[in-house]
């Protein structure tokens, strides 16, 4: 059956008139989605039993729900949110400029980054269970920002990402603004162009952790595009819509954090209008140790032009921080 939760206002309007109803219902069973963060078509108090009744036999509100709650001395919160066939994470991220919350886009992930937690891939997630992480965590506290750097990569589910993107920000419902959302992604090159194109007015960001090919293959073993495509189309995307495109890069002792990686990431982003966004690793089981040179890094890169911030983690004592999330299968 079709996620209900996917449908713009106008074609729920639609649909309520094709099922012989009166075009505002469809307005009506929006709001209950959307605003009221119902799950339950037999809950919408105000609908008729036979129009609940013939929404149910055609249609399905993804099933979300969350399942458990750990919150972090730092005031972080990670949501077990369970769905028809296993769980995902996702986490509130409190901020003094707006809360913010890691929504997850699939259940694993695919590409084996090393220095992940997160790694057997099993499905991608509908728009609808993309949506109901916001409205469920939205429940608990104010959201004024989704970055989409949860579970799974983003751009390899990109069209229910954009049916996604299409409701967060859609008049009549949450009405997000598309300036605070951030979709990361560890540069599938073909859906960057793809994503440019789509205008969402989203930001974006690339998991990038080295600046050679061979040595961010090491790190990242199941992502084929080169470094130098990569960036090729994160310029496109900041040429098609204005938005700078921020590099992620996570300084890893011993691996990444040489003069020499130093050195390359400068003369690779020089001149470019981008930010990087230098991320302290996080202990999550997989081998690595934190760099002691990230505030050298900081300070290089600043030195060349290159606007640069170190990312205030959260969330860490709770396994909620950047490359600790999973997938808790059945």
């Amino acid at each position: 059956m079709k996620d209900i939760l996917s449908l713009s206002l106008r074609e729920l309007e639609s649909l309520a008139i094709a099922l012989g109803e009166p075009q505002y219902r469809g307005a009506q069973v929006y709001a209950w989605l959307h605003k009221q963060c119902c799950g339950d078509f037999s809950m919408m108090g105000n609908i008729p039993l036979k129009f609940r009744e013939a929404l149910a036999k055609k249609m399905e509100i993804a099933k979300a729900d969350i399942t458990d709650t750990i919150v972090s001395a730092d005031g972080a919160k990670k949501y077990a949110v369970t769905l028809i066939d296993g769980c995902v994470e996702t986490v509130f991220l409190p901020r003094d400029y707006g809360n913010a919350l890691c929504v997850s886009t699939q259940m694993g992930c695919a590409y084996a980054c090393v220095f992940c937690a997160c790694k057997k891939f099993t499905r991608n997630l509908t728009a609808g269970e993309m949506l109901r992480q916001v409205y469920l965590a939205g429940k608990k506290d104010r959201i004024s920002s989704v970055v989409v750097m949860g579970t799974g990569e983003p751009l390899a589910n990109l069209d229910n990402l954009l049916l996604f993107i299409a409701r967060i920000t859609e008049c009549g419902g949450r009405n997000l603004s598309s300036r605070n959302i951030t979709v990361s992604t560890v540069g599938i090159e073909s859906q960057i162009y793809k994503l440019a194109d789509a205008d969402t007015g989203v930001n974006l960001a690339i998991s990038l952790h080295a600046a050679d090919d061979v040595l961010r293959k090491r790190l990242m073993p199941n992502v084929r595009a080169s470094i130098r495509d990569i960036i090729d189309a994160a310029d496109y995307f900041f040429a098609r819509t204005g938005r700078r495109v921020t590099y992620e890069y996570m300084p890893l002792s011993g691996v990444n954090d040489s003069n020499a990686d130093i050195d390359a990431l400068a003369a690779l982003l020089r001149h470019r209008n981008v930010h990087v966004n230098l991320i302290p690793y996080n202990e999550n089981g997989t081998g690595f140790e934190k760099s002691k040179r990230i505030k050298y890094f900081s300070v290089f890169l600043r030195k060349n032009g290159i606007k640069t911030t170190i990312r205030h983690s959260l969330g860490e004592d709770i396994f909620g921080a950047c490359g600790m999330l999973t997938s808790k299968q059945g």
